[in-house]
């Protein structure tokens, strides 16, 4: 069962795919809610159900990656489901540091990998963009809903 099971038939979905970035070559992940029409995080009219979000994921493939993402924010009964990044927390042989470690130990949540760590929860409002002065470590909310 997945981590957001109870949200798949919300319309809070978006598929995504990886595309380079003109300014700089790396890739990025952009979201979709049509094959040609981008989603936007602080536009719910652009988000869809979870089943619809992996149907496109399987439409807009291009080689470099994709999947399908959760837009962050309000969630009902006074919850918002909120985000974490930690930034520079694997090391160059994969290892994670101690103190993210720790982290993902205190909290119950859906986290994945990529050359950080990224999890969500459902909980209070947390401030935007709010640093906590660790290596890199972000909590963030959509702006718009936030």
């Amino acid at each position: 069962m997945s981590a957001f099971a109870s949200l798949a038939g919300e319309a809070r979905w978006v598929a995504w795919r990886a595309e380079q970035r003109s300014s700089n070559g790396k890739p990025t992940k952009i979201p979709y809610s049509q094959p040609s029409l981008k989603a936007r995080a602080d536009d719910p009219s652009t988000w869809q159900a979870r089943d619809a979000a992996e149907q496109l994921a399987t439409k807009i493939v291009n080689g470099l990656g994709g999947g399908i993402g959760i837009e962050l924010g309000d969630i009902g009964a006074d919850l918002y489901l909120g985000g974490v990044d930690l930034d520079s927390c694997i090391d160059e042989h994969g290892c994670l540091a101690s103190w993210a470690e720790q982290i993902l130990v205190e909290l119950p949540t859906y986290a994945e990998t990529l050359c950080r760590i990224a999890f969500c929860l459902p909980g209070r409002l947390w401030p935007t963009g709010n640093y906590l002065g660790r290596s890199g470590i972000y909590c963030f909310v959509s702006p718009a809903l936030g």
